[in-house]
This record gives C-alpha cells, structure tokens and sequence, in this order.
C-alpha cells in the first residue's frame, strides 16, 4: 500500500531526477526510506537520505546514532 501511494506520488518524475528523504531513524522513516530507496532503484531515480534529529523522542539521540551508520 505505501509503495503504491509513493509510486502515485512520484510518477512524473524523470529518469536521473533526485528526491530527499527526511531520516529522523524512526521506524515511520526507516520504512519510508527503505521503500523510497527500492522504488529509486527500479525507476533510475537518485536518492538522497537526510537526518534530521528534531529531538520529539527520547531516542531522538539514539536514532541519530543509526542514521550515522
């Protein structure tokens, strides 16, 4: 289902256009960016993934420590 709503979303994107992912490290984002990044692959579009540490959890910290890796 969210795969299909991204492909929905993004369909007029170009071959070789770039998207920007929010990667706060939660689990929303990590599925978020998992799907984008499969559905980036298949349709030659450059992904880029960027943190963002808005402090709104407790594991605020922790998660910044997974995006890192």
């Amino acid at each position: 289902m969210l795969a299909k709503a991204l492909r929905e979303a993004l369909k007029s994107l170009s071959p070789g256009a770039r998207i920007f992912i929010a990667y706060s490290g939660g689990i929303d984002s990590q599925v978020l960016l998992h799907v984008a990044s499969q559905w980036a692959l298949q349709e030659g579009v450059q992904l880029t993934a960027l943190h963002l540490n808005h402090g709104l959890s407790p594991n605020a910290d922790e998660w910044q420590n997974l995006c890192q890796q």
